[in-house]
């Protein structure tokens, strides 16, 4: 555990409009690492998260499922050797619209 530099790699990504928002792959340098993503989404919808992560959050600032509003989803899973993570894609069903993803 590197307690003085604890994130090995972070990354972000923009999704100009869509319902599915690919957080981009991040890259381990220590085994046993956990990978965290980070879904925002420019309407009030519900997230179903990456495959094969567990979802910590999904909330949306309106009432679901509504064009206005925001939401925003994160996601955890252990990545057991070190090396790149791979894209980690969450979600919608509904309109399509802008969003913000990150990786750590």
């Amino acid at each position: 555990m590197d307690n003085g530099s604890p994130v090995d790699d972070w990354q972000t990504a923009l999704v100009a409009s869509g319902t599915s928002f690919p957080a981009p792959s991040v890259t381990t340098t220590v085994a046993n690492t956990m990978i965290v993503t980070g879904h925002e989404f420019a309407s009030s919808m519900r997230f179903t998260p990456p495959a094969g992560m567990t979802e910590a959050f999904d909330v949306a600032s309106l009432a679901v499922n509504n064009v206005a509003g925001t939401a925003v989803e994160g996601s955890y899973v252990l990545q057991a050797a070190v090396g790149a993570s791979g894209t980690k894609t969450a979600t919608v069903t509904g309109n399509a619209d802008t969003a913000a993803t990150a990786s750590a």
